[in-house]
């Protein structure tokens, strides 16, 4: 059975050391829920054309903009730590780093949040929070990446970040552009 993994937000609930969200309460690490994804969709079932593309706005409709800080929060609370081992791996390397419970201590050990499309492209407001394109990153890594688009490098390469099954690369791709081409498997 196809599952889909749906955050549920327990904002309020932490214990009192938690950090605070931005504009008020707390933040407590959401927990992932398996929802049977035909329960999720069962609204659009069947449906084709606009009744298809009108029963999928009013699923998706609810979806409240979390912020960019509290984006960050879950993506290193929930997201790249389902197991809630405050573990996390970086995306170019896939090294995991021990500690790391939020966006601060991601920080304070060398780990920030990369934006798969750059912020300076556009990622902006809601764009910037979306956790679809939010991954944990070295914080060297993701400076060396900066806004150069994912690409092959066949070129020069000038960089290199060796991981766990493969290596990151900054160089020139065949066009003589600039380009970040990240470790084979998270391509």
């Amino acid at each position: 059975m196809a599952l889909i993994s749906l955050l549920t937000l327990l904002v309020g609930c932490g214990a009192p050391a938690a950090p605070s969200l931005k504009g008020g309460g707390t933040f407590a690490p959401p927990r992932l829920l398996a929802i049977d994804e035909g329960d999720y969709y069962k609204d659009a079932a069947g449906l084709q054309g606009k009744a298809l593309i009108s029963a999928l706005h009013r699923i998706i409709a609810p979806h409240k903009d979390l912020g960019y800080a509290n984006s960050r929060d879950i993506l290193f609370a929930a997201i790249a730590d389902p197991d809630e081992d405050d573990r996390v791996p970086e995306l170019y390397t896939g090294n995991e780093l021990a500690g790391i419970r939020d966006r601060r201590t991601a920080y304070d050990r060398g780990m920030n949040t990369e934006h798969t499309w750059p912020q300076s492209l556009g990622a902006v407001g809601a764009a910037q929070a979306d956790l679809h394109h939010l991954r944990p990153a070295d914080i060297k890594i993701n400076g060396s990446r900066g806004s150069y688009p994912y690409g092959e490098v066949v070129g020069k390469e000038l960089a290199s970040y060796p991981g766990l099954d493969g290596t990151s690369r900054l160089g020139y791709s065949a066009a003589k552009s600039m380009v970040f081409e990240p470790r084979p498997t998270v391509r």
